[in-house]
This record gives C-alpha cells, sequence and structure tokens, in this order.
C-alpha cells in the first residue's frame, strides 16, 4: 500500500519528506538557531534606534533635555580641536583651580553642555546620549564609526546586550536615575522580536 501523502503550501510530499524537513529544521535550531540571531539583532538595531537616534525611553517619551546651565571646561572637553580653538579665542572669563599643586585654567561657558554640543555639531534638540559615541558604540557593540548593531552571542540559544566598558556602565546608572528608563526594551521592540521570531521558525519549517 503506498504511503500516504501530505500538502503543505500547495506542495506534495510524502510523509517521511516531511519528517526529513523537520529534522533539518531541528538540526538548524540546534546548531544555529537562526530564527533567534535574527529575532534579537532586529529587536536589538531597533533599541539602538531609539536611544541614540530618536533620544526616547522605554515609555516612549523624550529622554529629556541639555543642560544650559555655565560650565567650566578646558581642552579635555572637547573632542574636536578646531571647535576648542575657535572657542577659547573668544572666551571672556576664566577660572584658575588649584588641584594636588597643579593649577589648570579653565573658561566659563555660559550656554552649558548644550553649547558645548552645538559646538562641536551635535544635535541638541533632544539627548542622544553622544557626544564621542563612546556610549552608543560600546551598547551597539560596534567600533566607531561603524553601522553595525549586533547583540553579543553568548551561545547557539543567547544572546547578551551589555556595556563593556566600566565608564558607561556607570553612566548608565546615572542616567536611569535622572531621566527613568531608557535601556530596557520597549514593547515595540518586544513586539518586533516575536514577529520576527515567529516569521523566521514558519519559514525555516517550509
Amino acid at each position: 500500500m503506498p504511503a500516504e501523502s501530505c500538502s503543505s503550501n500547495n506542495s506534495t510530499m510524502t510523509p517521511e519528506d516531511f519528517i526529513r524537513k523537520i529534522d533539518k529544521a531541528i538540526r538548524n535550531l540546534e546548531t544555529q538557531n537562526i530564527p533567534l540571531k535574527r529575532a534579537v539583532q532586529s529587536a536589538h538595531a531597533l533599541r539602538i534606534s531609539r536611544i541614540f537616534n530618536a533620544g526616547r525611553k522605554t515609555d516612549g517619551g523624550n529622554i529629556g533635555e541639555y543642560s544650559t546651565k555655565p560650565m567650566l571646561v578646558g581642552a579635555k572637553s572637547f573632542f574636536k580641536k578646531t571647535s576648542a580653538d575657535k572657542f577659547f579665542k573668544k572666551a571672556e572669563k576664566w577660572v584658575t583651580i588649584k588641584k594636588a599643586g597643579v593649577a589648570r585654567h579653565l573658561a566659563i561657558m555660559e550656554g552649558g553642555y548644550k553649547e558645548l554640543r552645538q559646538l562641536q555639531q551635535r544635535p541638541v534638540n533632544y539627548i542622544d546620549l553622544g557626544l564621542t559615541y563612546d556610549m552608543r558604540n560600546d551598547f551597539a557593540n560596534s567600533a566607531i564609526g561603524a553601522t553595525d548593531r549586533q547583540a553579543t552571542q553568548i551561545s547557539v540559544n543567547e544572546y547578551q546586550e551589555r556595556w563593556k566598558r566600566e565608564h558607561n556602565i556607570d553612566k548608565s546608572e546615572g542616567l536611569t536615575s535622572r531621566f527613568g528608563e531608557i535601556f530596557p526594551l520597549s514593547g515595540q521592540e518586544r513586539n518586533k522580536f516575536k514577529f520576527v521570531l515567529e516569521f523566521e521558525l514558519q519559514q525555516l519549517l517550509k
């Protein structure tokens, strides 16, 4: 008696074919787990964009506003030497601070941190947590200047999104204390993860 066949996506396959397809899918999940990888990376990229491109918290609200409180700045406050030179040539108010017997001459920046960002061509209409982009690149797991955004793979079935540099761990805790939850996944990001995972699992079984 011939083996019965089953139909999938308008094509006919025998039970043996179907079993082989399931076995292949299981091997893929055991050795690569592409559905999980793509779901994780999709949600991760969406979160990086929310935080560092749109400047929004987990609940969707703006992270905050940059301070305009006057501040003291020195050469190390700038990452662009041309911006520093331009500012210091025009600076009118200076103070001298002695620390451990060493005198430092610092200028007063009336416009605060917001002005410091403006002078270096960084966005100021929303907080993007990126003057030098060190924090962004650390969390996005990419090199400075790169466009890739990858969660760190620990094993076939485990990925981590984490800070690698201690100063960014401290900074993230301070930002959370000041502005509220920023780094946990949002509802949209969780839904993206579920959608991609389900879609990729369906593709694997086709």
